[in-house]
């Protein structure tokens, strides 16, 4: 059984609480923020999870606090930090506690953006490995979280692929699309930190969120080699890009497009994906899931195929087993920190070719 801290107590806590139930593995033994209000949201949540009512979970302000209490490694051996990932007085809040995290020897889920500034998840990396080496196996895991990776829909879309079911990929559409009344409606309210200019670059819908949608278009067609595109504002208290498209060209010649949009208010529920092929097309819809093989039958007719249909919040699980079975089994990490910093260094890109105008190569990856 795996003990986490839980560093971080926002919106995504709830969905690591249920994926940590589902995974089988974990207890969650301590939690960290600074917000009394926060810890007791999800103190609840995790007693009703885990059907633990009367146990005693303990709490702390900051990390700091956490490790100080914990010296001895009897509370937690690792700690999935939620923290948000801006920069304060040009110090990155992402690196700043993972850094803590890596020196006391605990293993690491971090969620998603890795850092806000690639020169930072490098040197992230680059402390992980002179810690605990290049391939530290199951004695220090530092794992990234990025839960697309682990959709059952990208992965059956993935398999889809490798069959040769739809031919040669041929193109592929990927829109980020969200609307700001939704499920995610607090984190985009005047006064978040994602509307604070003083978290630029950070404080935007399609900076935080990007790697979404760009980790699958890796997956599915490779290394992105460079960049063009636009960034606007389509929720006007919003200090960053809520809104952009942008064509990414690969390291093989293929081309793919790129979308995002917070709405204000409405919008319809419409596909994340979009793969075409020489021989026919995978479809892969919204929030609530869906795969779909599209193709021409025996009878000369374009049939449609279901795949898969397990929905978004799976791939929190997805990535909590890959965490876990790294931790307690010794199994090789898919969520690995240089993946992350890849999935980055293209939505940097993204951003200085906005602001540049301009095509932009995709920097450290050949």
């Amino acid at each position: 059984m795996l003990r986490v801290c839980f560093v971080g107590c926002g919106n995504i806590a709830n969905y690591h609480v249920k994926a940590a139930k589902k995974s089988g593995n974990v207890k969650i033994t301590c939690l960290v923020d600074p917000s009394a209000t926060a810890r007791v949201k999800i103190l609840s949540l995790i007693k009703s999870e885990f059907n633990i009512s009367d146990e005693k979970i303990p709490e702390f302000n900051s990390i700091e606090d956490a490790l100080e209490f914990d010296t001895k490694h009897d509370l937690f051996d690792a700690c999935d930090i939620m923290v948000p990932s801006w920069k304060v007085n040009d110090e990155d809040l992402h690196e700043k506690v993972t850094s803590s995290v890596l020196k006391a020897r605990k293993h690491i889920l971090l969620e998603k953006p890795i850092t806000v500034e690639p020169v930072a998840a490098q040197r992230l990396i680059d402390l992980s490995v002179s810690l605990h080496g290049a391939d530290a196996g199951n004695e220090r895991v530092f794992a990234v979280a990025e839960n697309a990776q682990f959709w059952p829909e990208i992965i059956a879309a993935q398999k889809a692929i490798t069959r040769g079911d739809i031919g040669e990929i041929v193109t592929a559409y990927a829109k980020f699309w969200e609307s700001a009344t939704g499920e995610w409606a607090v984190d985009y309210l005047p006064g978040s930190w994602r509307c604070d200019k003083s978290k630029l670059p950070a404080a935007s819908f399609t900076y935080d969120g990007a790697t979404h949608w760009i980790r699958p278009l890796r997956m599915w067609l490779g290394n992105v080699q460079s960049i063009v595109g636009v960034t606007g504002r389509s929720v006007p208290h919003m200090a960053g890009a809520s809104c952009s498209q942008h064509i990414f060209q690969f390291h093989n010649g293929l081309t793919a497009i790129f979308e995002s949009i917070l709405a204000p208010e409405g919008i319809s529920d419409q596909p994340f994906f979009r793969i075409q092929g020489s021989k026919g097309e995978i479809v892969i819809d919204g929030f609530g899931g869906g795969c779909y093989l599209h193709v021409v039958g025996s009878n000369g007719e374009v049939e449609r195929t279901e795949l898969c249909k397990e929905g978004w919040d799976e791939g929190y699980t997805g990535e909590y087993v890959d965490f876990t079975n790294a931790c307690l089994n010794g199994t090789p990490l898919a969520g690995k920190p240089s993946e992350a910093l890849e999935d980055l260094r293209v939505v940097s890109a993204m951003f200085e070719s906005a602001e540049k105008a301009t095509w932009v190569k995709v920097a450290g990856n050949g």
